[in-house]
């Protein structure tokens, strides 16, 4: 078992990371991946199922999910096509750019500080994120490097 300090330093060395659905329909896991620095990507339930739309998006209405993550269907994750998937996105660096611009701009929605809320429920402190980064290179890992 990895300690939560090593899970979130993996998750910000990374391109990508998994979001797949929880016992709930909602998960902390797209807002870590989003201060974090790493591209969510969401995991829906299978095509053939009636509920693919199942996952509940914080603030869905306001913020375009598509700019700064991916939707996998877990069709594809089970027929084991994800690395591939996520190996095509990473050999296009501009794309990947362009997603991480917008993470870092989606992420200020994110914030619950700001609403005088506890910022630990989730158990990471979101005002520590990568604001400081001394890396300001967006261009990702070679594809072989994607850790997901």
């Amino acid at each position: 078992r990895m300690d939560r300090g090593a899970y979130y330093e993996r998750m910000a060395d990374s391109v990508f990371c998994l979001a797949p659905p929880g016992w709930a329909p909602w998960s902390p896991r797209i807002v870590e991946a989003a201060f974090l620095g790493c591209i969510p990507v969401i995991v829906t339930p299978p095509s053939s199922s009636d509920n693919h739309d199942s996952i509940l998006l914080p603030f869905d209405k306001h913020l375009n999910y598509k700019g700064f993550s991916l939707r996998v269907s877990s069709d594809v994750v089970f027929a084991g096509r994800l690395l591939a998937v996520l190996e095509a996105v990473a050999a296009e660096p501009r794309r990947i750019a362009r997603m991480r611009a917008a993470l870092v701009e989606a992420r200020d929605a994110f914030r619950i500080d700001d609403f005088g809320a506890s910022t630990t429920s989730t158990g990471i402190l979101f005002g520590n994120s990568r604001d400081g980064d001394d890396d300001d290179s967006n261009e990702p890992s070679p594809a072989t490097n994607v850790k997901v």
